[in-house]
């Protein structure tokens, strides 16, 4: 799902969730969303927004009953869904929930209905629930459906403040199928995590999710994406650059958590090979900031392995890498059939 662009907002409905404001409290809305431009386009920033947070997370359903968001989720997936019906489940769900503890903060909830385009140039359809807090450009409004006389919440944009559809949501999440055995099922975000109680509270007790991967799993998938996407790209780069990507390589496993935005940014490799080599990493990490295991990263970097022609292979601890020196035969040659030469000096050459 990261690799969604160009997101629409199809349809949508808002409602009031408010534990704390007795005036408020919580108000359903018996009519869908009205979507003018100005709010179409706000809202589906803040969807692309969240899609592409590094905070975004992989997710599966722990609790997969009808009545809660997966079931919920199910039915938006479906054909003809019940939008606002729907949406007044999730938004009663949320408001128990945010009723027993006074951390959470007073908000809007909108189920939306969006539309985007995948990395294959295929339309892709999705449902996503994103929590707003209250914003100046965002004014909440609510009046009458003209059309049936039900109670609507809508959103009015203030021309005289700044957009916020630059704006950072703090809780959203983005269903992308909903089958216990797909690798996961949704992205989420869940920010301003000051306690185990308002963490648990959006991820575990209203979507009733656990995250897809953890913290061992996601080591071994950076290093083996990494590795297999440096080997890849080999024979596009020249010497110098193949030895400081292992470099950087190297230096991003052994730490104790990683940014992919900020790892793939720093690669020392032309802009072609730093694009297919943040793709091949997506394909296999949906997670783009996390910790590092440091058992398996001390693992993958006690000893590095090669191969080269003719079945000849190498393998030295991480720590005395620099033991080998790689370089171009004919720097001029940019060939991907390059000759390279190795070396390393040694006071012990037995044969074993």
């Amino acid at each position: 799902m990261r690799d969604f662009h160009d997101v629409e907002v199809l349809r949508g409905v808002t409602h009031v969730v408010a534990p704390r404001d007795k005036r408020r409290g919580l108000r359903l809305s018996e009519s869908e969303l009205p979507l003018d431009d100005a709010v179409r386009e706000i809202l589906a920033a803040h969807v692309f927004g969240g899609l592409t947070d590094v905070q975004a997370k992989a997710a599966t359903f722990a609790d997969r009953r009808d009545g809660k968001a997966c079931g919920a989720f199910a039915k938006l997936l479906g054909a003809r869904p019940r939008l606002v019906d729907v949406s007044k489940q999730l938004a009663s769900d949320l408001y128990a929930i945010a009723a027993t503890d006074e951390r959470v903060s007073d908000g809007n909830v909108a189920v939306l209905l969006c539309r985007a385009v995948d990395a294959a140039g295929t339309k892709v359809s999705f449902p996503a629930v994103i929590k707003l807090d209250p914003s100046a450009t965002l004014k909440e409004v609510e009046d009458t459906d003209p059309a049936t006389g039900k109670l609507r919440i809508r959103y009015e944009v203030d021309p005289n403040s700044l957009p916020s559809k630059n704006e950072r949501v703090q809780k959203c999440a983005f269903v992308r199928v909903v089958d216990p055995k797909a690798e996961y099922e949704l992205l989420v975000v869940d920010r301003q995590r000051r306690g185990e109680t308002v963490s648990r509270f959006w991820v575990q007790d209203f979507l009733g999710a656990e995250w897809a991967l953890d913290a061992p799993e996601r080591t071994r998938r950076l290093y083996r994406s990494l590795k297999r996407a440096r080997n890849d790209e080999a024979p596009q780069l020249d010497a110098d650059q193949l030895a400081a990507l292992d470099q950087v390589i190297d230096g991003a496993v052994a730490g104790s958590s990683v940014d992919l935005d900020v790892l793939v940014a720093a690669l020392p490799v032309p802009e072609p090979s730093r694009q297919r080599i943040d793709a091949a990493v997506s394909r296999q990490l949906p997670d783009r900031q996390f910790d590092l295991d440091p058992d398996v990263s001390a693992e993958y970097v006690r000893r590095r392995s090669y191969r080269a022609d003719n079945d000849l292979r190498i393998s030295v601890p991480g720590d005395q890498v620099d033991m080998l020196t790689i370089e171009d035969v004919d720097p001029t040659d940019t060939s991907e059939t390059r000759l390279r030469r190795v070396s390393f000096e040694t006071r012990t050459w037995k044969e074993v």
